[in-house]
Parts: C-alpha cells; structure tokens; sequence
C-alpha cells in the first residue's frame, strides 16, 4: 500500500484470524508444458496445505508445489498428466499501449472467463510511488478475485503476462506479469531449484528535499540507509545508517525503486562501488552482493 492505493493481490489463502481457521482460495493457471506444469502466482498456492488443479475439461488432479519465486510472485505447480494442451509464450518486450490483450482467469471462481481489453501502460510499480518505473504490465482488461495467476494473451493468442493484482476501488486498473520475467526463471522453477536473490541488506528512504537540507547535501536524490541488517553485505562493506547512496557502480540512484531495480540486475556476489555522502563528504565503498535470506 502507497498513499490513498491500496494493491491487492487476488486469489490468496483466506483466513479467519480469529479462529485460525483457514477457508478454500481459488485462483488461477496455465499449462506451459504438456506434462503437466503449470505456471500461477505464488500467493495463489502460498501456505497451501492441499492444491487441486481443476483442468478445462473438468478433471481435477491433485498438485504439487515445485518451484517458487516469491519475489516475482511465481510459482510452478506438477499435476501427474501428459499431452496437455500447453499455451505459447509471446515476448512481451514487444507490447506497446494500445495492443489488444485478453485475460482468461475463474473470476470468484468462474470457470474460463474470458474479458477483453488493450495494454493501458508499461513499466508499472505496485511498491513505493506509483509514478515510479516499475516491472508490471498494466491493463484495462476485466480481471477480479480469481484471475490471479491467469494469462494475459496477445492478438496472436501467445501469453504475454500473468494477471497478478489490482486496485480495488478504481475500474479498468489491473497489472501483470510480463511473460520475460517468467522467462528468465522458468527452467529453475520447473527443475525445482532455488531461485537466488542479489541483496545488500539495507532499509531505504528517499532523500527529499528536506533530508537533503538536513544532512548538507546539494544533491536532491537519492536513497537514504534507514537499517543495516546485521552481517549483511552491507554492513560488511561498512555501510551506515544515514548515508545517502548517490551511485550504484555508473548509475545515478534517484529513488529506491531505482536502486532496487539496479540490484535486481545483477548476480550474488558482483562486487559494485557505491558513492555515498556521510558526514558532509563523498565516500566510495564496496559492496559484495549476496542472496536475500528466504526470511
């Protein structure tokens, strides 16, 4: 949640808090193998005791969790079936606002509903500022509780994101996946593997201008160090709380978003130079990436 929006994130595992008392979730998915894969998001099947896949022709097959993404929220579930129908993965690198797109989901459990609409924006962020560049496919395509973890769909009928979450109070405002970034972590979600995180290790504010004049900085933007976590890459590098981090390696950090997407880019164990301001002077430190713990 940012300001006055609130994202939520459909499909989950609904729970009573007062009683402990955990109730059925329905979501959605698509086969991307023929033996049996299929892609949804991984806060459709998070914390799930028992998954059952009801497939298109009305079977229903037990599931398995294989492979989990949390921070992409994807995840691949095994059923024990082969020669399904599987989709094709478009790129959605080539989408442009304007395109046709279609969403297939079980809206509050609707089985195969189909809504059109086109591609309403690029580069979205559901954390911080939403003016922020981000990841997300936006789109005005009728998706609701249920189509979570279902296909956004291209003219041509190739998967192009992953319907993931939606504004609740607004109409026409809903965000995906772009297929890509499935892409680039299927083979290891399929084979199981653990999906590794780059981290530094540090909670971040941006430097507004009033911050800036506090610390005695001319610069307007930047990220702010608000934690170090202990024996974090971080704190190994000798970062401190209240330094201002001005560059990642060559790249001018502006926002938290923007050294977050920065981090994302690289790998555990890339070693990157940071300037940074602490005590009215510029400083180089550097930091060695490591993998975000799982907790």
């Amino acid at each position: 949640p940012f300001g006055d929006l609130f994202y939520e994130f459909f499909g989950m595992q609904q729970r009573d808090m007062t009683r402990e008392v955990e109730v059925p979730a329905i979501g959605s998915g698509f086969i991307v193998r023929s033996d049996g894969y299929v892609l949804t998001n991984n806060h459709v099947i998070e914390g799930a005791k028992e998954i059952v896949v009801t497939l298109a022709d009305g079977r229903k097959l037990s599931g398995k969790t294989l492979g989990r993404d949390p921070r992409n929220d994807l995840a691949i579930v095994k059923i024990d079936a082969k020669g399904l129908p599987a989709v094709q993965l478009g790129d959605s690198d080539k989408i442009r606002p304007g395109d046709f797109a279609i969403a297939i989901g079980n809206p509050y459990g609707l089985q195969h509903t189909v809504t059109a609409g086109i591609i309403s924006g690029l580069a979205r962020s559901l954390d911080g500022d939403p003016k922020e560049p981000g990841i997300y496919i936006q789109t005005d395509a009728a998706i609701n509780r249920g189509n979570s973890g279902g296909p956004l769909i291209d003219i041509d009928g190739k998967v192009v994101g992953i319907n993931t979450a939606i504004i609740p109070q607004a109409q026409g405002l809903g965000f995906a996946i772009p297929i890509n970034v499935v892409k680039d972590v299927l083979g290891d979600l399929m084979s199981g593997k653990k999906i590794v995180y780059p981290w530094i290790g540090v909670q971040l504010q941006d430097l507004t201008p009033q911050l800036a004049e506090y610390f005695g900085i001319r610069e307007k933007r930047g990220a702010v160090v608000a934690h170090v976590y202990p024996e974090s890459p971080a704190e190994k590098a000798g970062l401190q709380e209240g330094d201002i981090i001005l560059r990642f390696a060559d790249v001018e950090i502006e926002s938290i978003s923007k050294l977050q997407n920065e981090v994302r880019n690289r790998k555990a164990g890339d070693k990157v130079v940071l300037q940074i301001w602490r005590n009215k002077s510029y400083m180089l430190l550097t930091v060695t990436l490591g993998e975000m713990p799982e907790e």
